[in-house]
């Protein structure tokens, strides 16, 4: 029985095992990703939908089955470090359990081998005729560092699955929210209220495709709502946030995620300037609104576009729903009710706002405010700086272990009657192909004397 369990111990500590377990983990991660498009393509198939949600493929990183070999492979790692640490550090007391890279005899002074060994500060451990001399003993360590490291990954992965969450919020322009939302649907209260000012999207020309888009929030901590502008208050902040700048606040991090287009024309204000003699004034009114331009001219905003496009025969139509090139269509009447001027004004093109000539006014038009929401990734993870913590000491044992290569020399001290004093030795290199200054200079030596006989 306890043979049985000790060949079990070491199957799970060996290398072959842990080969195993990353082959599954990296074929399960792969079959993850692909998931979203074969799930498409076998949609009607009941059984393969049954298939994939029971074996957790549709959220691969957070099912059971992932989970437990992310388990198997730290149980691998913990057994292996702790078979290093029991017989790996101690395994040099025994000289005959070193597999020594290279051997040899040479006739060579014992006085010039001991001088060599502590001129280049070697650790020598010498009994009667056999010298054992190691350097840089610490390289027996680097591995152990390793695995320690990789494991602190782990646990810090271990940390925010089990204490963090990834949520999303979508919020309308000019609204505000504090709860996000999982994948799973449960909602999680964010402790403050995310409140956003203003959202704008950019375009490439002649596109559908955007460049950028940025959002205005404004974090108010107690997560009350507040439509005020509070940005001095110690409770409240506004922050620019944008793809390439996120928001961490306290451990949360807020991501722009996505954002999309809802028209409510109940709660939808334009937002435009008029110019009459030179004097401009803001103006933010409803659909089919009136306001007054002049003391004799009045207006009203009767149709939007969020992408107006001109067809070759002069009729308008929306060719996106996306804000590439947002218009009104401006129809004005005086003071007696008859119409005066209709026409569509381009946020992009602000000349179609110029009737200074005729009218003696200017309009420019800026955005409907109030019917893009932008939707927030919401990411709390209280293990990310364990995680990066235990990348810090990969890196660092990564480069210890090429610039240290833990070297022995077993050196036994003979004598012969016909070539005087000889010695016999091994040298062991802990990378056979690393380079080990310390045995190259041993190497030198042995070549100034008499070749290997």
């Amino acid at each position: 029985m306890k043979e049985k369990l000790y060949k079990f111990c070491s199957f799970l500590s060996s290398s072959k095992f842990a080969m195993i377990i990353s082959a599954a983990i990296l074929v399960l991660a792969i079959t993850g990703s692909l998931i979203p498009k074969a799930d498409m393509a076998v949609s009607s198939s009941k059984l393969a939908s049954n298939f994939v949600s029971v074996l957790g493929l549709d959220h691969i990183y957070t099912s059971p089955i992932f989970i437990t070999l992310i388990a198997l492979f730290a149980l691998n790692l913990i057994l292996c470090t702790l078979k290093l640490i029991i017989f790996d550090i101690n395994k040099l007391s025994d000289i005959d359990s070193i597999d020594f890279k290279d051997h040899g005899r040479v006739a060579i002074k014992h006085s010039e081998v001991l001088s060599f060994l502590k001129a280049t500060n070697f650790d020598i451990k010498q009994e009667e005729n056999v010298i054992t001399a190691s350097k840089n003993s610490f390289g027996k360590y680097t591995v152990i560092i390793i695995h320690t490291g990789i494991l602190i990954v782990l646990l810090g992965a271990l940390i925010g699955y089990l204490f963090g969450f990834k949520g999303y919020i979508n919020i309308l322009e000019g609204s505000s929210d504090n709860v996000a939302v999982l994948s799973t649907g449960e909602f999680v209260p964010l402790g403050f209220n995310i409140k956003v000012n203003r959202f704008d999207a950019k375009y490439y020309d002649n596109t559908t495709r955007p460049s950028a888009f940025v959002t205005d929030i404004t974090i108010t901590k107690d997560g009350s709502d507040n439509n005020s502008d509070m940005s001095s208050d110690n409770n409240s902040f506004n922050y620019i946030l944008n793809v390439n700048s996120p928001l961490e606040y306290e451990d949360i991090s807020i991501y722009q995620h996505s954002y999309g287009f809802y028209l409510n024309k109940k709660g939808a204000r334009f937002l435009f300037d008029v110019e009459v003699d030179n004097v401009s004034k803001n103006y933010e009114v409803k659909f089919n609104e009136s306001f007054k331009i002049k003391d004799d001219l009045f207006g009203k905003i009767t149709d939007f576009a969020p992408a107006l496009a001109v067809s070759d025969d002069g009729k308008f139509s929306t060719m996106s729903e996306e804000m590439v090139n947002p218009a009104i269509l401006l129809e004005t009447y005086n003071i007696e009710g008859e119409p005066v001027v209709r026409s569509w004004l381009l946020s992009k093109q602000k000349t179609s706002g110029d009737f200074r000539k005729d009218y003696g006014f200017m309009m420019t038009f800026d955005k409907l405010y109030g019917v893009q929401y932008t939707g927030l990734a919401i990411k709390k993870d209280p293990g990310t700086m364990v995680v990066y913590l235990g990348f810090l000491i990969i890196s660092i044992a990564l480069i210890l272990t090429y610039l240290i290569n833990h070297t022995v020399i077993f050196i036994q001290l003979t004598k012969d009657e016909e070539t005087g004093e000889m010695i016999f030795y091994k040298v062991f290199k802990q990378r056979k192909f690393g380079r080990s200054v310390p045995a190259q200079l041993f190497y030198k030596l042995i070549d100034k004397n008499e070749k290997d006989i």
